[in-house]
């Protein structure tokens, strides 16, 4: 929890958090959920950067929070989004057939 992802790993809970306060606040419509996990997704990045930079931080060299988005955000924007399009798609269907 303390290392370079702990971070990532807060970011994490902070999105269900999130999540659980803003669906029944804008409603359960297909639209309102993926910009809420596309939110929450954002909220990762965010926790995890800062604590990035915070952990490799140091006196002798500084790792500058756009540097840090190059190496933990930037190469994971596209698959991350691709996986959050799978999952939606497939929540949806299988919400059909499993009345929860």
């Amino acid at each position: 929890m303390f290392g370079a992802t702990g971070g990532y790993l807060l970011g994490f809970i902070m999105q269900g958090i999130l999540y659980s306060l803003m669906i029944p606040k804008f409603g359960i419509s297909k639209i309102a959920k993926f910009v809420a996990i596309l939110i929450g997704n954002m909220c990762i990045y965010i926790f995890g950067t800062i604590w990035f930079v915070s952990v490799y931080s140091t006196p002798e060299s500084s790792v500058t929070f756009f540097v840090a988005l190059s190496w933990c955000v930037l190469p994971y924007v596209i698959p991350d989004i691709v996986k959050t399009v799978l999952a939606f798609i497939l929540c949806e269907r299988v919400q059909k057939v499993i009345k929860i």
